[in-house]
């Protein structure tokens, strides 16, 4: 699985940021790897997968666990591509994950940050404005008023 694997990574990575590229290795080098990495692709099935994936979801890595199904669904896509595989098994947990991550994300909910109180936000304000840097005052002033959030709720 591992020689295919890396044949997709070395297909694909050249489209991707360096980042990207490196976060795609290490998932597999660490989650898929050491499960299924020496077996041949072809007798890699569903069990297998949601193994791997039940458990990160175990784990409280439910992100990890829908990344790492992403990236193995490109493998095994990949695969059938190029003819080492007659079908994709991936796809076949498709419900399966989507159900056992629903769980594990309520077992495990991830929390927001807090924000002020309606009467603290004059405050709030007031020190913004009286920031010495016209830069920061304006990127503070367009983050509030543009409602940016460092991550979206799944």
């Amino acid at each position: 699985m591992r020689v295919v694997a890396e044949e997709w990574l070395e297909s694909y990575g050249s489209s991707w940021s360096i980042k990207h590229a490196h976060q795609n290795h290490q998932s597999l080098r660490d989650h898929v790897y050491p499960v299924i990495g020496s077996r041949p692709i072809r007798t890699i099935g569903t069990a297998d997968i949601l193994g791997i994936l039940q458990a990160l979801l175990v784990e409280g890595k439910a992100e990890t666990a829908r990344r790492v199904r992403q990236r193995l669904a490109g493998i095994f896509q990949f695969a059938v591509l190029r003819e080492y595989l007659d079908r994709d098994p991936v796809p076949l947990v498709a419900k399966e994950f989507t159900k056992l991550r629903a769980q594990a994300l309520k077992l495990n909910p991830s929390e927001s940050f807090a924000c002020i109180n309606r009467d603290e936000l004059p405050a709030l304000l007031q020190v913004m404005n009286a920031y010495p840097s016209i830069v920061v005052r304006l990127a503070l002033r367009l983050l509030m008023l543009t409602l940016a959030r460092t991550k979206e709720n799944q």
